[in-house]
């Protein structure tokens, strides 16, 4: 193995925005320079994730109780990648890392998920810039049709977080029982058999509607989490049960998805990305064989999750990787194929921990930035272990070699102390660096986001903003010190929280 300290100065780097950024056109594929270089073409991205599908439970991953021959294929036209990684184990802070490119504790999550053990009132900080955000600055539409989970209040919805639409449900199907349509109830109970159906007519009209623009398609489905109810034409068709049944119908979807690209004649110019969010439940409802763990755990089979990513004439075909990816790197990977820069769309402060991984996706022979280094939590929000290379240190202070030992059954610590030593100062360092600069939740205890909209709109009325949010807009700070409700902040406008301190990033 490689002294870990020959690698600390690019791993460090992993932790910096500058580094999301990296990566000349000259890195890219010959067939995508168009689409990334700011011109007329932009590749479109489909982003589709399961809701605790574990890494065994595709074909292309060996399963042999799922027939899933959509997902199948796109991993032989693509790229199946046996080493991805979900931002947690569990569903809210996973979400949060994949829409912010930063691991959850770093935007405040503190362990488990909204509606369960943590309030309500919460969500994703409004002040973070999602992958939604850093796409329109390119012009991009942005949609959102499934499960959200990052809040539920009006100041954390899809709506205030760079999409233009929204479809779907807000926390997780055990929990919801309202179907939204952007912020109007349209069912309330909904049918909980329909809600994969209903995604994929959703997404199938929104590729017809925008197939002559670039668009984002987030496609977060609440299959197959519990309650397991098949839609009724695919009930009792799988040899896994109820969760098989659905697993099959999400590969139903992607076919159909996958077919429309090719009906609008756009397949060529879009990336599908298909994912879980994070590890299964358990037999029988799920398993993530041949690894070890399952949700809300730290352990493989809690974190690594399947992904394959699909775009015809531009990623090789019938590919398999293992370098270490992460849902982190997504959005400054989709940044730069783009064209868009990180460094004007992320406030200064706004460190994120994704890495650009188009190097590595397309299978150039030389990655830039191919990350060495993850680490991770478990879902209550505990600090658990590190990985660097072949090499998994836990805090509990197992060793174990995953290039030999996937299931983490045997713990090399005591033939590898010089291992042990210097991952464990490592992830102290790493970890560190993490939780030494968290920026806070959203709370709607306390901050005043309608302060915030109407400073918008006041600016807007006289002129001196745009009537529209646009690329390349200023960013201003809305500060108000007070002692109480009622006390007039800047412009004028009224305070009303009970905070003594209320700041919030504005953005144009």
């Amino acid at each position: 193995m490689d002294r870990l300290s020959d690698r600390i100065d690019q791993s460090r780097r992993n932790f910096l925005r500058t580094a999301t950024a990296a990566g000349a056109l000259s890195c890219m594929a010959p067939g995508a320079l168009n689409a990334f270089a700011g011109g007329s073409v932009k590749p479109n991205i489909i982003l589709i994730m399961t809701d605790d599908q574990g890494y065994g439970d595709l074909g292309c991953y060996g399963s042999q109780r799922l027939n899933t021959p959509n997902i199948d294929t796109m991993a032989d036209e693509g790229v199946r990648f046996t080493d991805f990684y979900s931002a947690a184990a569990v569903c809210t802070p996973a979400r949060m890392g994949l829409l912010t490119g930063c691991y959850p504790a770093r935007v405040g999550w503190e362990g488990w998920v909204l509606g369960h053990h943590i309030s309500t009132d919460k969500g994703l900080n409004p002040d973070e810039v999602t992958i939604a955000e850093v796409l329109k600055t390119a012009g991009y539409a942005t949609t959102c049709i499934g499960k959200w989970h990052v809040g539920e209040q009006q100041p954390f919805l899809p709506a205030n977080q760079g999409f233009d639409s929204y479809y779907g449900i807000l926390k997780s199907n055990d929990q919801a029982t309202k179907l939204y349509r952007d912020t109007t109830v349209i069912e309330d109970p909904y049918d909980q058999r329909y809600l994969t159906s209903n995604f994929t007519d959703e997404a199938v009209t929104y590729i017809q509607d925008n197939k002559d623009r670039p668009f984002f398609l987030y496609l977060p489905h609440t299959a197959p989490h519990f309650p397991l109810k098949p839609h009724p034409d695919w009930e009792g068709k799988s040899d896994a049960g109820a969760y098989g049944d659905i697993v099959e119908q999400v590969d139903w979807s992607v076919g159909r998805i996958l077919a429309a690209l090719k009906q609008h004649n756009i397949d060529d110019n879009t990336l599908v990305i298909f994912t879980s969010d994070n590890g299964p439940r358990g037999l029988p409802e799920g398993t993530s064989y041949p690894l070890r763990g399952k949700k809300w755990e730290s352990r493989e089979g809690g974190v690594r999750m399947p992904c394959v990513m699909r775009w015809p004439g531009t990623i090789p075909a019938g590919r398999t990787s293992d370098d270490i990816i992460s849902m982190m790197d997504l959005l400054p990977t989709c940044a730069h194929i783009a064209g868009v820069s990180l460094d004007s769309v992320l406030p200064a402060q706004n460190t994120i921990d994704g890495i650009n991984q188009w190097d590595v996706i397309r299978g150039a022979p030389s990655p830039a930035n191919r990350r060495e280094e993850i680490l991770y939590w478990d879902g209550y929000g505990e600090f658990a272990a590190i990985r660097s290379g072949k090499w998994k240190y836990s805090v509990s202070g197992a060793l174990h070699d995953l290039s030999e030992d996937i299931n983490e059954s045997q713990n090399l610590a005591s033939q590898n102390q010089a291992v042990v030593d210097e991952l464990s100062a490592r992830a102290t360092a790493l970890h560190g660096e993490v939780t030494g600069s968290v920026r806070p939740m959203g709370d709607v205890n306390l901050h005043n986001w309608d302060t915030s909209t109407q400073l918008i709109n006041r600016l807007r009325s006289t002129g001196f903003l745009p009537r529209s949010r646009a690329a390349g807009s200023r960013t201003f700070d809305l500060t108000g010190r007070n002692t109480g409700a009622g006390n007039t902040g800047p412009f004028g406008i009224k305070i009303n929280s009970e905070e003594n301190h209320v700041k919030k990033r504005l953005e144009f």
